[in-house]
């Protein structure tokens, strides 16, 4: 009886270790790509009858875009563009939502479906820069201010 305890301890011990040991191999070998998540920026939309959007920047992967509404007078949505120039691109503006829009009040966090990058890489953009147009839902002049960043991972 005492033999086939030690036995089944050790082997639950080997076990043990086993799982420890394989679990971080498997992971580490698994097809991980490296996302840029860039840094969060201040963005201010002053919304007085049309769209506003926020400068471009490069997006480098295929991570979502992210949107953190700090404050809003009143509810705008919001959806995702790219373009192959950065900066306010006064042309070649491509919406790449597929039909995605979200709405943002103060203290809205959002994860933005886009696909930038793959448009970009489609049409063999040397860089693919990504931004966010804001929609306001009233006619009248209110603000909505907060961070956000082209790649969210």
């Amino acid at each position: 009886m005492k033999k086939s305890k030690r036995f089944f301890a050790a082997l639950l011990a080997v076990m043990l270790i086993s799982a420890l040991t394989v679990i971080p191999a498997s992971a580490a070998g698994a097809d991980i790509q490296p996302y840029n998540n860039h840094t969060d920026v201040k963005f201010h939309f002053r919304f007085a009858g049309g769209n506003w959007v926020t400068p471009f920047r490069e997006k480098e992967d295929k991570s979502s875009v992210y949107m953190n509404c700090e404050y809003a007078d009143a509810e705008y949505t919001a959806r995702v563009e790219a373009c192959k120039n950065g900066g306010v691109p006064t042309s070649g503006k491509v919406d790449v939502s597929h039909g995605y829009r979200y709405t943002f009040e103060t203290n809205t966090v959002r994860f933005m479906l886009s696909w930038a990058k793959e448009y970009g890489d489609e049409h063999n953009w040397p860089t693919t820069y990504a931004g966010i147009v804001g929609i306001p839902s009233k006619t009248s002049a209110y603000d909505a201010i907060g961070l956000w960043s082209p790649d969210s991972i």
